[in-house]
């Protein structure tokens, strides 16, 4: 597989032109189920390049209320703000002409829309993998063709996905989405939201 900006020339398809070659396809992988659907949120209207989100909590529970008495009021608590900024990924290959008229056309192959889908898909089932390995670090490093860089994952309240020192909207004590036995970590069941091409 060519990296980089290489294009897909007669040299890269040496059987493809080969008259010899009775029989030349396409072989690519079975359909790739989108996995990261079953595990989080993804907003597929996104207009805006950075997002910010905040909410207003809920009520606690009725109190007593004493006869003639005032009817205690609570306040309700805001979160902190995250903020989301869209990073665009993509993929593409690229092809002289004569390799497109005496290779690809000449053996039918030069429909590649599946492959970009299934290339799309296996990005995004791999972010999800990496945030659920990467959940007890509050950032780590991802490697694809473009080079390094380092993906922060932490939440509004700047602690790691997996933390047992999350922040309550209200001050109170920490709350935990974690539990542990001492060997292994569980974790209790947490929104997560995905927005495609979240750096």
């Amino acid at each position: 597989m060519a990296a980089g900006n290489v294009p897909l020339d007669l040299g890269s398809l040496a059987s493809a032109i080969d008259p010899a070659v009775q029989t030349y396809f396409q072989k690519s992988g079975e359909y790739i189920k989108p996995e990261y659907e079953d595990y989080v949120y993804v907003d597929t209207d996104v207009t805006d390049r950075t997002m910010q989100e905040a909410w207003l909590g809920g009520l606690t529970q009725f109190s007593r209320n004493l006869e003639n008495a005032v009817i205690l009021a609570e306040s309700p608590p805001e979160s902190s703000a995250k903020s989301y900024v869209q990073v665009e990924f993509a993929d593409m290959v690229r092809v002289t002409r004569q390799a497109m008229l005496f290779g690809l056309e000449k053996r039918n192959l030069q429909d590649q829309l599946d492959e970009l889908r299934k290339a799309a898909v296996r990005k995004k089932n791999t972010d999800l993998a990496n945030l659920l390995n990467n959940m007890a670090s509050t950032s780590y490093t991802v490697t694809d063709r473009a080079g390094s860089y380092s993906k922060t994952i932490t939440g509004a309240d700047s602690v790691a996905f997996s933390s047992a020192s999350h922040t309550r909207e209200d001050g109170g004590p920490a709350w935990v989405n974690r539990h542990t036995d001492g060997t292994t970590v569980n974790m209790d069941y947490k929104i997560m939201r995905l927005i495609p091409s979240n750096a």
